[in-house]
C-alpha cells in the first residue's frame, strides 16, 4: 500500500571655596579668571572670562545608575540644582522608555529643596522622532514643578546604536535638536541641548543652537576650552556626593540671577492641576494572539485605549498576569495608576507545543501513526484527507495526553492518505 504522512500544527552635587564674594545663596560671585575648588572632585577649576561677575552654582545630574538617593543629604551637601534623567529611546528598537528612578528622583529632589531640570537621552534619527521625544518629556514633566530646563541629551555613546548607524549629517542632527527644543518651548518649558565640545563643533551646529537655546557643555577638564555659548558646564563624571553611592556627574551653572528667583520661571509651565480620577471601566484592551507554550511566563503587553487615546504603560496603568505559564487560558489585567482607577482584563491562549516525530507505518488496509508525547497535552486530534487536493477532516480525538500511537484501520489498499495532528489541552469548559 502506498502512503504519505504530513505533520502540521493547526494553530500556529556641594559648596565651593572660592575667590570672590559668597552671596547669601549657595552660589559664588566670580571675579576675573576666577578659580574655585570643587569638593565633589577635590580639583580646582578655572571659569571662562565670559562669566566674570556672574554667580556660579553647583549641580549634579543623575539617572537610574545612581540607584536610591538620599536627597536631603544631597541638598545638605550644598547642591543647588539637579538634572534628572526622565527617559531614553532604545539603542536598537527605538522604543521610548521612562527612567526607572525618574519619579522617585524628581519627587525626592523637589521635596528636599533642590531645583530640578530634566534630560532625555535621544536616539532619534529624524525630526519626527525628536518631536515625539519632546512630547514624551512634556507628558511626564507636567506633573511636577520643573524650574530648570529640559535638555536634549545628544551623545553617541553606544557605538552600535541606531543614532550612530543613521550617520546623520550635521544639518540633519541640528534639525532634530531644533525640533525637540521648539516643542519643549511651545509647551512653556525652557529647552536646552546637552553635548560635548567635539560634537557641538562637528556633528551639531553648536553656534546656531547657542543663539537660540541654552547649552549644557560636557568637557572633562579643569578649564573649558569651548568658545561657543553655554550656560551649564558638566566638568566631571567622577564626583562624590554625600547621599549618593558611587560616582556622580558634576556641573556648574552660570547666571546673573539668584537661583531662588526661579530664572527660568517665565518659560516654565505651571504644574498641571489635579484632575478628577478616570475609570478604566470604559477602556478597551487590545486583543491578543495565541502563543505557544515554552515553559516560561508569557507576558504580552496589550495596548489600553480610552476614548481614542492610547494610555501610557506604568504612568496610566500597570499590567498583571494569571495562569500565564502552562497551556490553557491566561489572563492579563490592566490596573489604573496615577489619574486612572479601576481595572480591565482580557484573556489569551497558551497552546501546547507542536507534535514532534510524527511518523506512520503502513500495513495492509491500515496505517499506524506514532508521535512523541507533548508535555501538558490533554490529548491529540488527528486529521486526514484522502486525496492530495482534498480537505482535512478530523477523524480521531485521542483523549489521553500520554498516548503516543494510534492505528487507522479499514483503509483502501493502494491509496494515498494524508495526516496531520495537533495536541490540545482542556481549559475549563474549553478545548485549546
Amino acid at each position: 500500500m502506498k502512503k504519505k504522512i504530513l505533520a502540521a500544527l493547526l494553530c500556529s552635587a556641594a559648596a565651593f571655596c572660592a575667590i570672590g564674594f559668597r552671596t547669601d545663596a549657595t552660589g559664588i560671585s566670580l571675579k576675573k579668571s576666577a578659580q574655585t575648588k570643587s569638593p565633589y572632585t577635590g580639583s580646582t577649576y578655572t571659569h571662562a572670562e565670559a562669566f566674570d561677575g556672574m554667580t556660579v552654582y553647583n549641580g549634579i545630574d543623575v539617572s537610574k545608575f545612581q540607584k536610591t538617593i538620599d536627597w536631603n543629604k544631597v541638598k545638605a551637601a550644598g547642591t543647588d540644582f539637579a538634572f534628572i534623567r526622565l527617559g531614553y529611546r532604545g539603542y536598537s528598537n527605538g522604543s521610548l522608555q521612562e527612567d526607572e528612578y525618574f519619579k522617585r528622583n524628581v519627587s525626592g529632589a523637589i521635596e528636599a529643596g533642590v531645583k530640578v531640570g530634566l534630560y532625555f537621552y535621544t536616539e532619534a534619527i529624524n525630526e519626527s522622532e525628536a518631536k515625539e521625544e519632546a512630547e514624551f518629556c512634556i507628558k511626564l514633566a507636567k506633573n511636577y514643578n520643573i524650574t530648570f530646563p529640559i535638555a536634549y541629551d545628544y551623545e553617541l555613546s553606544n557605538k552600535s546604536g541606531r543614532l550612530v548607524k543613521a550617520n546623520l549629517s550635521k544639518a540633519a542632527a541640528t534639525k532634530d535638536c531644533i525640533a525637540f527644543c521648539d516643542t519643549i518651548a511651545e509647551n512653556g518649558y525652557t529647552p536646552m541641548v546637552y553635548s560635548n565640545k567635539s560634537d557641538l563643533g562637528s556633528r551639531l551646529d553648536g553656534a546656531a543652537l547657542g543663539e537660540k537655546y541654552q547649552i549644557w557643555l560636557a568637557q572633562y577638564n579643569t578649564k573649558a576650552s569651548y568658545t561657543g555659548r553655554y550656560q551649564f558646564w558638566q566638568y566631571s563624571s567622577s564626583g562624590t556626593v554625600n547621599g549618593i553611592s558611587g560616582k556622580v556627574d558634576c556641573n556648574f551653572w552660570y547666571s546673573n540671577k539668584g537661583i531662588e528667583e526661579n530664572p527660568f520661571a517665565a518659560a516654565t509651565a505651571e504644574p498641571a492641576a489635579s484632575a478628577e480620577p478616570v475609570s478604566l471601566e470604559d477602556a478597551e484592551l487590545e486583543s491578543l494572539d495565541s502563543v505557544v507554550y515554552n515553559g516560561k511566563e508569557q507576558k504580552p503587553e496589550p495596548a489600553v485605549m480610552l476614548e481614542d487615546e492610547i494610555l501610557t504603560p506604568e504612568e496610566d496603568y500597570t499590567l498583571s498576569y494569571e495562569n500565564n505559564t502552562n497551556p490553557g487560558k491566561a489572563t492579563v489585567t490592566a490596573t489604573g495608576t496615577g489619574n486612572y482607577t479601576g481595572e480591565i482584563s482580557t484573556t489569551f491562549k497558551i497552546l501546547p507545543r507542536a507534535v514532534s516525530s510524527f511518523k506512520g507505518k503502513a500495513a495492509a488496509s491500515a496505517i499506524t501513526l506514532s508521535w512523541r508525547k507533548v508535555f501538558h497535552a490533554s490529548g491529540y486530534q488527528i486529521y486526514r484527507k484522502d486525496t492530495v487536493n482534498g480537505t482535512y477532516k478530523k477523524i480521531k480525538t485521542v483523549t489521553s495526553g500520554s498516548t503516543k500511537k494510534w492505528k487507522n484501520s479499514k483503509l483502501v489498499t493502494d491509496h494515498e492518505y494524508y495526516y496531520k495532528i495537533r495536541p490540545y489541552t482542556n481549559s475549563g469548559s474549553s478545548t485549546l
